[in-house]
């Protein structure tokens, strides 16, 4: 779901922007490999985070969101543009979807990022 400024610069305006199926494929398939749970779907992107009303996230649920984001739709529309295979992991290492900001300690987990990035890479590889 794309609600952001940067992925009309590059594809025709839409509601929506859907990530390449081979970069989807490497990436379930590295994960799979690896005996990880993951969930698989689509997510609202936004770089408008106050806009992110009540009304507005249960529309989005509605329609099939699992998580809002700030760079999938973006990404997504340069390298379709660029003509490059794209899929992107989401770890949701926060939740603002309350009154308080849960960081959930993200910025001292090392070891997930590492363990995310090495997952990525070995994704690539099966392109």
């Amino acid at each position: 779901m794309s609600a952001e400024g940067v992925s009309y610069h590059y594809l025709p305006p839409s509601r929506e922007v859907v990530a390449a199926e081979t970069g989807v494929k490497a990436l379930v398939d590295t994960i799979r490999q690896r005996g990880l749970s993951y969930r698989l779907g689509k997510t609202w992107t936004t770089d408008a985070p106050c806009r992110e009303t009540a009304r507005t996230i249960t529309q989005r649920q509605a329609e099939g969101c699992l998580a809002v984001e700030m760079e999938a739709a973006g990404m997504m529309a340069v390298a379709q543009c660029r003509g490059v295979p794209f899929g992107q992991v989401l770890y949701g290492g926060d939740d603002a979807s309350g009154s308080v900001w849960d960081q959930r300690a993200w910025q001292s987990r090392a070891a997930i990022r590492q363990s995310l990035f090495w997952l990525c890479a070995d994704a690539c590889l099966a392109l």
